[in-house]
């Protein structure tokens, strides 16, 4: 009986080792389950964060291709602007070059005619020239009502002269 006893208590407590291996067994199964859960929803919404930074660059990636097309055809554009734009420049350099040249040779012939008026001989030759203290440069204006005035005094003058039926006729058709 002993040895029966012996055998039931070491059976007894191999048992009751058994189930607490087992019982730690599966609370460690159980919080390696509830670790690997979370940590496949992180790597799960790890892996959604990645997905969308991934379309957002690769439409980044087309919007980037697309302006390197405009900007290589606006280079060309540019680049024949800048040709046309130097061509041009050089063409109008050397028209202001001939006009500079060409008021430099205004100026001086200007200082020459300023510096010979300005001479003594050249009013003495005024003084020759305009006797009078009246007469001046003065550009007078003539109206159309002014000059039909003279033109028909001057008829009126010319018909005072003619002696009575001879070409007075004519004096009448004009005026």
């Amino acid at each position: 009986v002993g040895i029966l006893k012996q055998m039931k208590d070491e059976m007894g407590q191999d048992k009751a080792d058994m189930v607490a291996t087992e019982e730690a067994a599966v609370k460690s199964y159980e919080e390696l389950m509830r670790a690997k859960k979370l940590e496949e929803r992180a790597l799960t919404h790890a892996t959604m964060e990645k997905l969308d930074r991934l379309g957002d660059i690769s439409i980044e990636i087309a919007e980037m291709k697309s302006d390197n097309t405009d900007t290589a055809k606006s280079l060309v554009k540019d680049k024949a602007f800048a040709a046309d734009l130097k061509k041009n420049c050089a063409s109008k350099e050397e028209v202001y070059d001939e006009e500079k040249k060409m008021r430099a040779e205004e100026v001086t012939a200007l200082a020459d005619t300023i510096n010979m008026l300005n001479s003594d001989d050249a009013l003495e030759l005024f003084k020759k020239t305009l006797p009078s203290a009246g007469s001046s440069f003065l550009q007078l204006q003539t109206t159309d009502a002014s000059m039909r005035t003279q033109a028909q005094a001057l008829v009126n003058q010319a018909r005072s002269k003619v002696r009575p039926g001879h070409n007075a006729a004519r004096l009448d058709f004009i005026s």
